[in-house]
């Protein structure tokens, strides 16, 4: 997917704030004062109508402009450096999958999204979201279309992580007959999972 991408320092704060290295308040107040040069990379009509939203709704709350910042400025990112940068913090933080010791709940998004919610064996709530391709026009990278999300963080395509999530649900498809597993294994394993990752640039 040929795109535009961002100059190198606000790129880096989109990727920061992707990351939980920045702020949201941080984030909107840099995006505000640098507006006059975002503007030049607000392309498609899709971005265009969201721009507008974004400045001039009267909704002012935080994560509302978070989510339209990432949603008209996400395809001009590179995202193969997002996803070098998050397996970059996940080596940093030695951040590690927790196995799943019982699946608390598997709930489908009308949005096209699921979320499983599990105890692990840690004795912890921990989350893994699939974001479905419902719509492969805007890329929002707040919340990226066709990706996994583990504890609401980003999953690397083919990194550590992604492989060890497969793996788990992969243990819990063999125990029984749990068909919203099977549907999200497909998912991945099947190549579409893939396909999209590589039509986004990861």
């Amino acid at each position: 997917m040929s795109r535009n991408i961002l100059p190198k320092d606000l790129e880096t704060i989109f990727i920061k704030n992707i990351l939980f290295e920045l702020s949201d308040k941080e984030f909107l107040a840099i995006i505000d004062s640098q507006m006059s040069n975002l503007k030049k990379y607000v392309e498609g009509e899709e971005c265009i109508e969201i721009f507008n939203f974004f400045t001039t709704s009267s909704n002012k709350t935080i994560n509302y402009r978070k989510i339209l910042a990432h949603s008209i400025w996400g395809k001009n990112i590179d995202l193969h450096k997002l996803d070098n940068e998050r397996i970059k913090q996940i080596n940093r933080k030695q951040e590690k999958f927790i196995s799943i010791n019982k699946i608390i709940n598997i709930h489908d998004w009308l949005s096209g999204g699921t979320t499983i919610t599990y105890e692990g064996v840690d004795g912890i709530e921990h989350k893994i979201v699939f974001e479905y391709p419902f719509d492969r026009f805007i890329i929002n990278t707040a919340s990226l279309v066709g990706s996994i999300y583990y504890d609401d963080k980003l999953v690397p395509v083919s990194s550590n992580l992604e492989g060890s999530i497969v793996k788990e649900l992969d243990r819990f498809r063999s125990k029984g007959n749990n068909h919203a597993l099977e549907d999200l294994l497909n998912f991945i394993q099947l190549g579409e999972y893939k396909n999209i990752a590589n039509k986004l640039g990861r």
